[in-house]
């Protein structure tokens, strides 16, 4: 199956729980220049777009030659869906598949992305979604496992892994998408992402966490 993959950071600053969350400052840069790096400087056979409508972020986007801007309208980035129609500027791409990258993701690498790419490349799916592992007792609210516990040793060691979404990125058929709306449908294919990478701004705290996290790397301070 040849696959032609365009990579889109989709991005606003009316984020309610976090309003302006992508550009507020990181160290000397944010959220929103760091999803702009990473995706610059992918493989050229790889389109890169950003889908925004803040001039802020323009600004930002612009100062990277290998990203093609999208401004999306105004409907299109205060409708609460559906999705074919929040991201209905995408339509006319010539990409044959999609990847929805959250710009949120401080700490996911450019090669894990680029790794996730290639092996969907390479796979017969039209659909995938990150993953990260959980290897942990799952339980109902009555107290019914879910997966199976050694109740005499108690230990996790030895339980068969499940896997959660990370909600890092999807990617799904460009076509299909814009057919019957669906970014992801069952029997898709999971790509899993370590587990440190998926640290996800949306909060005050989840930004102050992750400001504080990426500071201290960035001075080559071990945590």
């Amino acid at each position: 199956m040849n696959k032609k993959i365009g990579v889109f950071l989709p991005a606003r600053l009316t984020s309610e729980r976090l309003p302006r969350k992508l550009i507020l400052p990181i160290g000397e840069t944010c959220l929103f220049d760091i999803a702009c790096q990473k995706i610059n400087s992918m493989p050229e056979d790889i389109n890169r777009y950003v889908l925004i409508y803040d001039t802020e972020l323009g600004e930002i986007a612009a100062r990277y030659s290998n990203i093609q801007i999208i401004w999306r309208s105004k409907d299109s980035v205060e409708a609460e869906g559906p999705l074919s129609f929040i991201f209905r500027d995408l339509e006319t791409v010539i990409d044959s598949h999609l990847m929805f990258l959250n710009p949120c993701l401080l700490f996911l690498k450019r090669e894990t992305i680029c790794n996730a790419i290639y092996q969907f490349q390479q796979s017969e799916a039209d659909y995938a979604t990150s993953v990260k592992l959980l290897q942990n007792w799952i339980i109902e609210k009555n107290g019914k496992a879910i997966n199976e516990i050694d109740y005499k040793r108690l230990s996790t060691k030895e339980i068969k892994p499940l896997y959660q979404t990370a909600h890092c990125f999807h990617i799904f058929h460009k076509n299909m998408f814009f057919e019957d709306g669906y970014m992801l449908k069952n029997g898709f294919l999971p790509l899993l992402i370590p587990n440190d990478e998926t640290i996800d701004v949306d909060t005050q705290e989840d930004y102050e966490f992750a400001k504080w996290k990426y500071e201290k790397e960035s001075r080559g301070v071990c945590l």
